[in-house]
């Protein structure tokens, strides 16, 4: 039946609220929620910091090669015959800057190359970041840049392969297990080619994923780069930033194995006109 009084107010239905199961199962995909975002924060800030490292390295090695570039015609630069090497006269003419003024967690170290007497020099500067220390440390790293410390250029050997099976470009360190340096080579470290088997260098490739499953002492070559070419014989090769030294111990204290005590972030390249 109908109200037929306008006034007196219909009877309202009762809204119907949540079940005690329906809260609970809320309250659990909220909390998952809560959780994967909690893991991901991490991610996030390391991805944000490798990014922060590796833009203020760029910048730092970019104005290593403005230093250099102005420093090295009166270096006695002489020829390498293509090869790429580190000068100690170079070093030490540039190094009282090779550490960050304002941020000594940043440095750079500079290499170079040169076709002939009459040829123009070229340059490669890494960029590197402390690793495991709040900073450099002027007093220790720089002088022992010339003597297996954290800056200093440490030799290996080591083949470039071409796996076409596995779509991979690969490289492979002959261990020396005189000098150990083959230790220094790990994910993320750049390998300067020092002299090919045609006796050039100045390529520089980056350490990727470890194949313990491929071959001893082989890592993949980090994503972006190609191998154009399987090397015909052993390559030499220049590597920094771990260093079997640790670089808070006197100058003849040696502790293995190789510590991550700086990391390669970045490079930059120069060509300098010498008179």
């Amino acid at each position: 039946m109908k109200n037929s009084d306008p006034l007196k107010p219909r009877a309202r239905r009762r809204a119907r609220g949540f079940s005690f199961p329906e809260v609970l199962f809320a309250v659990v995909i909220l909390g998952i929620g809560l959780i994967l975002l909690a893991g991901m924060l991490p991610v996030g800030v390391k991805v944000v910091q490798e990014t922060v490292d590796r833009q203020q390295a760029d910048t730092v090695a970019k104005a290593g090669t403005t230093y250099v570039s102005a420093v090295a015609p009166t270096a006695s630069l002489d020829s390498t015959d293509g090869a790429m090497r580190f000068s100690s006269e170079l070093w030490t003419q540039v190094r009282g800057n090779a550490i960050g003024a304002a941020d000594q967690r940043y440095a750079w170290v500079p290499f170079y190359k040169r076709s002939g007497s009459s040829a123009p020099v070229e340059i490669v500067v890494v960029g590197l970041r402390s690793r495991g220390r709040d900073a450099f440390k002027p007093e220790v790293d720089l002088p022992l840049a010339q003597t297996g410390g954290v800056l200093s250029a440490k030799g290996i050997r080591f083949n470039l392969i071409k796996d076409d099976a596995r779509q991979l470009d690969l490289i492979e360190v002959i261990p020396n297990t005189v000098s150990n340096f083959h230790l220094a080579v790990a994910t993320g470290v750049l390998v300067i080619v020092a002299a090919d088997a045609r006796g050039v260098g100045g390529d520089v490739y980056r350490v990727g994923n470890e194949r313990p499953d491929i071959g001893a002492w082989t890592w993949e070559i980090a994503p972006g780069q190609t191998v154009t070419a399987a090397s015909s014989r052993p390559i030499r090769g220049i590597v920094i930033g771990r260093s079997p030294r640790n670089p808070d111990l006197p100058f003849d204290a040696v502790s293995n194995p190789f510590s991550g005590a700086a990391q390669e972030l970045t490079y930059a390249r120069a060509t300098i006109d010498m008179p």
